[in-house]
């Protein structure tokens, strides 16, 4: 008999990240490429992963003619409004779900 809790190779074992881990990490990826003042670079790294996720989520709706997505224009108003990491994972849950994000970065 096979011990249970012996390991599969086809299993993936690594531990799954949190939607905002993931976010956070492309955040900091985007901030590399950047100069200036910590806080600056913050704010326009926010703004680049957002207007990535826009340009995936505009190229998907191209691709398939989906129609844009309850709450997702709700959620982009309130990271125009007040750019922050809270907001911007509010956006990329509306893209997670619709398999985006592990497709953009």
């Amino acid at each position: 008999m096979r011990n249970s809790s012996s390991r599969s190779p086809y299993r993936n074992d690594e531990p799954q990240h949190t939607l905002t881990e993931r976010v956070r990490d492309r955040v900091s990826a985007a901030e590399v490429g950047l100069t200036g003042e910590a806080g600056a670079k913050h704010v326009a790294a926010l703004w680049a992963v957002f207007n990535n996720l826009g340009e995936a989520r505009r190229e998907q709706r191209k691709q398939t003619g989906e129609r844009p997505l309850p709450g997702l224009r709700e959620a982009t108003l309130a990271f125009r409004r007040e750019p922050s990491m809270t907001s911007l994972v509010a956006v990329a849950a509306f893209l997670d779900e619709r398999g985006l994000l592990t497709q953009v970065g």
